[in-house]
Order: structure tokens, then sequence, then C-alpha cells
């Protein structure tokens, strides 16, 4: 994929999704300078991307980018220079819950919990830069947009952009139709990024969680420990902005849900970790 050619998605008739472990309604994989873009000349959302009710599982995600998997891995496996815009991106989700993992996630093809450094992620998927993802609704999701980097200093993802994102929607559970809030889980964020460099997470709309779980939080910036320690080799964020985000109605079972984590605390639902060097809130 290179910025003189164009890549295109075309509809193919009579295909069934299948619900398998870690999958995606769309996945990226070692691509560059490749573009979802669902704005029909308007400006608008013209594009919905919606995971069907085969693909319902807590280890699913709508759209993912994951570095380079066989056969098609180089030495170079990261994605560069990719794009998701002006998209709708649902999740699969019932009137009580959300069952998909996230709506965009970065990274090694199989869900790790969070505070684990698991060995179990695929050998390649640091790396990841110059992606945006932008001007999207996301909502039926327990992450709206995860984004983990590799665990090695060498190796963390740079120059990502999240912006103008509305995470969150207006159907709330226990009515009669399928929730379009996030989280659904303890410790979901309406954004979660680690191993990140020159990050920015500008413009982001994020509201509305399930507020049944404890410890949710509208944007979490982190980095992954090892036994409860951040060893030398471990990844630091750096030269991180996060300005000009509006994060309301993030509710939970736990008083001060929306800050409290292992990292840090901040009264407008921001967790910023230990090893984070210029983060500008």
């Amino acid at each position: 994929m290179v910025p003189s050619r164009f890549d295109t998605i075309r509809v193919a008739s009579n295909k069934i999704a299948r619900g398998l472990t870690n999958s995606s309604l769309i996945r990226i994989s070692g691509a560059s300078y490749f573009e979802i873009n669902g704005d029909n000349g308007t400006g608008s959302r013209g594009l919905t991307l919606m995971l069907p009710q085969q693909m319902a599982g807590f280890s699913n995600r709508v759209v993912d980018l994951i570095g380079g998997l066989t056969p098609i891995a180089t030495s170079d496996s990261s994605n560069s220079n990719t794009a998701i815009r002006n998209c709708n991106i649902m999740g699969v989700s019932s009137n009580v819950n959300d069952s998909t993992f996230a709506g965009i996630y970065m990274g090694g093809v199989n869900i790790v919990a969070v505070g684990s450094i698991g060995a179990n992620l695929n050998a390649r998927y640091g790396r990841n830069s110059f992606n945006t993802f932008d001007n999207n609704f996301i909502g039926g999701v327990q992450y709206g947009v995860y984004m983990r980097g590799r665990t090695l200093k060498a190796e963390v993802d740079n120059g990502n952009v999240v912006s103008n994102n509305i995470i969150g929607g207006d159907i709330a559970p226990s009515g009669s139709s399928n929730t379009n809030y996030w989280g659904g889980i303890a410790n979901a964020a309406g954004i979660s990024v680690n191993g990140q460099s020159n990050l920015s997470i500008t413009g982001n709309l994020i509201k509305n969680n399930i507020p049944t779980f404890g410890n949710n939080r509208g944007i979490e910036v982190t980095v992954w420990p090892v036994n409860g320690l951040s060893p030398a080799n471990t990844s630091i964020g750096s030269n991180i902005t996060i300005e000009k985000n509006e994060i309301y109605r993030i509710t939970s079972t736990v008083a001060w849900n929306c800050v409290r984590a292992w990292l840090a605390q901040d009264r407008w639902g921001i967790v910023t970790g230990k090893q984070i060097g210029r983060a500008h809130v």
C-alpha cells in the first residue's frame, strides 16, 4: 500500500461472519497509507461498521490494527499512516450490557487483561505510527478506543491521533432497545492507551457509560507493570497531549470511580500513569 495507489474494499454477497475469539469485522495488519472514510462529501458519517450478532464475544472488536501476521508479516510489520474517519462504529450489545471489547483496537492479536504483560500476544505489534482515528461515533462497546503499545521502550507506538470522536450514545440500558452506552465491565475506559509517544487525544466527547460496574474512566493513559513495578525496559508514554475533550456522565458502583485507578487520580475522568513524560492535559 503506497500513497500513489488506491486500495478499495468492495462488498461481496452471501458472506456469513463467524464469531472466532480475538476477531474483528475489519482487520488492518501491517498496512501503510490505508484509509476507511465514511464521508460522502457532506462531512457526515455515511458509513456504519456494525459487528454482527454472530461475533458477540468479550475479546472481539469492530475494527483492529494488528502487527503483520503470518503469512503477510515482514521485517516492518507495523501499521502506519492509516486512518479511520467519519464512521459509525457499533459493537454487539443488548438492552442490558455490551458484548464487544473495543470499537477501535490497536495492539497484539490477543486481548490481555489490564495489568498483565501477556506472553500470548503476537510478537510483532509495536511501532504502530502516524495512524488517525477521527470524527467517528463509537457505541455498544466496552472500550471506545483501545491502543496497546509494545512493552519495550524502543518499540513504542508514535505519532498517533485520536480526535473529534463521540464515544457513547444516548440509548440507555434497561430500555426496549440495545444500548449504545460504552462500558459494561470493571475498569473500562472511553479511550485507553498504553506505550504511546507523541500521541494526541483531542476534541473527543466521551459520555454515558453503563453505570453498574466500578472504576470506569473517560480517558486512561498507562504503562504496564511487572509485579506492580515498572522495570527499565517498560514502555514509557511521552509527549502526550490531551486537550479540548469533553467528558461527562461517567458513573459506577465505586465512589470517585471515573478517576480511580492504580496509577493516579484526576476528578475530570482522566487517569495518567507514573511514567508519563510531558503529558499536556
